[in-house]
């Protein structure tokens, strides 16, 4: 991309310093937005602003049809089907669902978190899991230190990791090929908030039941995340939120209290 097409370059200096070039440095953190997508927002809330799912007449149906294939193009980047994308409100609170909804999965089984992880990859787990949860520094060693020996197996239940740090740069790709490699047939999430912006992701060919991220750091709106989770899981996952279009009907008897 060119720095034409971000218009902040063109109008911040007027607001903080006119005297002196905009520079940003910050992208790790938050993109700046691209004027095109500014302008498909702004478009979007002009045009076709309705609730989508809900209703039956056109901008809501234009809208849901719109929602639709976006989902179906975030699945097309990152190598999966548009039934395992889930929209969040950013990489912390698909992260959080997972914790949330893994529990039953994971029973008492211990989780590996990599040392590298952003707190937002750390804190879920370890506000729920406590004491099951270890914190290391190469996931691999420590997965094999916990499994004695080849019959007994591992209680390892699951695996947090880091796509790409944002403070070393060092990306864990391959840590998910080695820990499958060493037998490890547990969960695995992989954060690829910092990944996303950097290397083209194939599902297809990576080896997680969990993948997360947020548009902001790759140009899109605040407030947009994703959550991949792989299919066979979506019914054993308990949600984080309950709320609309979850049932097709409410029963007083059912959910009174």
């Amino acid at each position: 991309m060119y720095r034409e097409e971000f218009e902040i370059f063109e109008l911040a200096p007027e607001l903080i310093d006119p005297m002196m070039p905009f520079v940003y440095l910050d992208s790790a953190a938050t993109m700046q937005r691209p004027k095109q997508v500014i302008e498909k927002v702004s478009e979007y809330y002009k045009t076709l602003n309705a609730n989508p799912l809900r209703g039956l007449y056109k901008i809501s149906e234009q809208s849901t049809r719109l929602l639709n294939q976006t989902r179906t193009k975030v699945a097309e980047y990152i190598g999966t089907g548009a039934d395992e994308v889930i929209f969040t409100k950013n990489a912390t609170e698909a992260i959080n669902l997972v914790a949330n909804g893994v529990k039953e999965l994971i029973g008492d089984g211990k989780i590996l978190i990599s040392l590298d992880s952003h707190h937002s990859n750390i804190l879920p787990f370890t506000e729920r899991y406590g004491e099951q949860v270890l914190i290391c520094e190469d996931v691999v060693a420590e997965y094999k230190r916990l499994m004695p020996d080849e019959t007994e197996g591992s209680d390892v239940r699951f695996v947090a990791l880091t796509g790409l740090s944002n403070v070393t740069g060092e990306e864990q790709i391959e840590t998910v090929q080695e820990l499958r490699k060493s037998g490890f047939n547990g969960l695995i999430l992989l954060d690829a908030a910092q990944l996303i912006a950097h290397q083209k992701i194939n599902l297809e060919m990576l080896d997680v039941d969990f993948l997360a991220f947020s548009g902001h750091k790759i140009g899109a709106p605040m407030g947009i995340g994703v959550l991949y989770m792989r299919r066979e899981l979506m019914e054993k996952i308990k949600p984080l939120n309950y709320g609309g279009e979850m049932v097709d009907a409410v029963e007083i008897a059912e959910n009174a209290r």
